[in-house]
């Protein structure tokens, strides 16, 4: 029997951690709101918590792969962009990290799959009340399009297992780097329970709205300029330059990705600037 990569104990690990951790902290007949919030809360432990780490791989791994691309420009002429090291690089880190994100996505995926089999969440005839709290919850929830995400998402990560598996993945520090997008998301949660919970504390709802938009036009936005800028770093192009090299799948997955998010950071920002401008000519 062969003996299992660090990454597959990670994956197996995180797994069940993960699903243990939802079932301590949730009641065994809990309310939509209430199931809403568990979920919420492993939300933010994941996403703080790979941010962290994702920070500290790229930090170890990421300069040595940069600086190897230039030593090699000095010596060896590069054949092609998927023989630079940025993209050669293997990482244990990067690839348990992966495993992990792999981990959070399967199980996040079963807890809302239990959250629509049972009716206690996404049916509104059974959660709708006067004070439409559960309403509320399934808004936030926006399950069509965690359905989505997770479906998309979840896919690429099991195959990037795979590819692990078999010792033939490529790009592990540029999708690690991608997981920064994680970044954004604990404000968004911090925000979503506030509403829900504590919708008296209107400035700390304001104050973490405008982090969230900062946080999510840095790290999900920003953070793909950074990495076609490291990427274009190792042939000493510009970003722009670097993008235009790309393989069609990715050059058509890294323009869709920064259009999307770039689209709801406007319409998001836009919102938010008008609801201000709106309430203090209301108490004008």
């Amino acid at each position: 029997m062969a003996e299992m990569l660090p990454s597959q104990w990670a994956l197996v690990t995180s797994f069940m951690g993960y699903l243990a951790a939802f079932y301590a902290i949730t009641p065994q007949r809990p309310s939509p709101l209430r199931l809403a919030a568990s979920r919420e809360a492993i939300s933010i432990f994941h996403c703080t918590s790979m941010t962290v780490l994702t920070a500290i791989c790229l930090q170890k791994e990421l300069p040595a792969a940069i600086a190897q691309g230039w030593e090699q420009k000095g010596r060896v002429p590069l054949v092609a962009d998927r023989d630079l090291p940025i993209i050669t690089t293997k990482s244990t880190f990067a690839n348990s990290l992966s495993a992990i994100e792999t981990a959070y996505l399967l199980q996040d995926s079963l807890v809302l799959l239990l959250a629509a089999q049972t009716k206690q969440v996404f049916l509104h005839k059974k959660t709708s009340r006067p004070g439409k709290a559960p309403a509320k919850a399934l808004r936030g929830l926006n399950l069509r399009h965690l359905g989505w995400h997770h479906a998309l998402l979840g896919s690429a990560f099991v195959v990037l297992q795979i590819y692990i598996a078999r010792g033939k993945e490529k790009g592990i520090l540029i999708i690690v780097a991608m997981m920064l997008m994680n970044a954004s998301s604990p404000f968004g949660t911090l925000r979503w329970f506030l509403i829900n919970f504590r919708p008296d504390l209107k400035r700390t709802i304001k104050a973490l709205t405008v982090a969230y938009l900062i946080a999510f036009g840095t790290f999900r936005v920003g953070l793909l300029y950074y990495i076609l800028r490291a990427f274009g770093g190792q042939m000493d192009i510009s970003a722009l330059k670097a993008f235009h090299r790309l393989r069609l799948p990715c050059k058509l997955g890294m323009s869709s990705l920064g259009l999307a998010n770039t689209a709801w950071f406007l319409n998001a920002s836009r919102s938010f600037v008008l609801r201000e401008l709106s309430f203090r000519r209301t108490a004008d």
